[in-house]
């Protein structure tokens, strides 16, 4: 096996046995065979480690890491370190990729050294479909953004741009600016948003056969609205926390007054962050106070505006 152009592919799995066969049965299907799949079971309570084990003893590039539950990053974190390749591909337990991800992102990232990363779009497919056929295109609606420093950055400070199986990365991203942090649903954001800090280069690159499958169903994450807003005024903390280092470190392929104009942009979004939680499951008073304060700064005023009212409406009706 050539390792220098080895692939890790870190599934964690928490209670998800039941697609987890689907996941791996995608990884073994991979038209790239250099590649290790690191299964992390964050202390599970179901079948996953009945599913996984027919696959490690079929075939030793499926490798099995058990764990007291600790949270998807901790898992991602646990996977990476016990992982060799060159380049990681994240996968979640419910997902699938496309056949030809790893050939055609490998040779790509092969023949461009100047690219640190790459990520392919995304198809959704619907739980219910027994043939697991992806029943709508490509619908993760920010920009496809190729590019580093200030060109990427400003794109990922309002959201993520892809999804967490879509990127094909250089482990050195990962020993460069750290591992996966606590959170709830946004934590691999604010991982690319210290990878963008730090200089990488990203590119969209995203050819037939390369795409992110992604299931359709009613435990995605994504759905649990409260978590997921509380989850984002703590990563926008840290993000905030970040770029307020970076001033004061001298990250040197930034302009410092780029990065101080930088930190207010994020304070403000922040802002806005917190009053969108409070106006819809906080103090009511103390989000308008927020949203009035961090709204007529914004570029988007009316839009932000718009949205406060909106998640008022949405706690009035959980009233009735």
């Amino acid at each position: 096996m050539d390792t220098s152009a080895l692939v890790s592919i870190i599934i964690p799995c928490y209670n998800y046995g039941k697609y987890l066969s689907q996941a791996l049965d995608s990884v073994a299907s991979q038209a790239y065979a250099h590649w290790e799949c690191i299964i992390v079971d964050d202390g599970s309570t179901d079948n996953t480690a009945d599913v996984a084990k027919p696959y490690t003893l079929a075939d030793n590039r499926f490798k099995y890491i058990y764990q007291k539950n600790a949270g998807l990053s901790a898992a991602r974190n646990t996977g990476i370190a016990a992982s060799k390749g060159k380049y990681l591909q994240l996968l979640d337990a419910d997902d699938m990729l496309e056949s030809n991800k790893l050939k055609l992102q490998v040779a790509e990232l092969e023949s461009n050294p100047d690219i640190d990363l790459l990520y392919s779009d995304i198809r959704l497919f619907d739980d219910q479909d027994s043939d697991f056929t992806p029943v709508l295109p490509a619908i993760f609606s920010k920009p496809r953004v190729s590019g580093k420093n200030s060109s990427l950055i400003e794109h990922l400070l309002d959201d993520n741009i892809y999804l967490p199986g879509c990127p094909l990365f250089k482990r050195k991203i990962f020993d460069v600016a750290g591992g996966f942090k606590p959170s709830y649903g946004f934590e691999d954001w604010e991982f690319w948003y210290r990878a963008a800090m730090c200089g990488f280069a990203f590119k969209h690159f995203a050819p037939e056969g390369t795409a992110l499958l992604v299931r359709n169903h009613n435990d995605n994450m994504s759905k649990k609205f409260k978590k997921m807003m509380e989850a984002k005024v703590v990563v926008r903390t840290e993000m905030v926390n970040y770029t307020d280092a970076a001033l004061k470190d001298g990250f040197n392929h930034l302009d410092r007054n780029y990065v101080k104009a930088l930190k207010k942009k994020q304070t403000h979004l922040l802002g806005l962050d917190s009053a969108f939680y409070n106006l819809r499951y906080g103090n009511i008073a103390k989000g308008a106070g927020q949203l009035l304060i961090h709204a007529f700064p914004s570029e988007n005023a009316y839009k932000a505006i718009y949205e406060g009212m909106h998640l008022v409406r949405g706690r009035m009706k959980d009233k009735n």
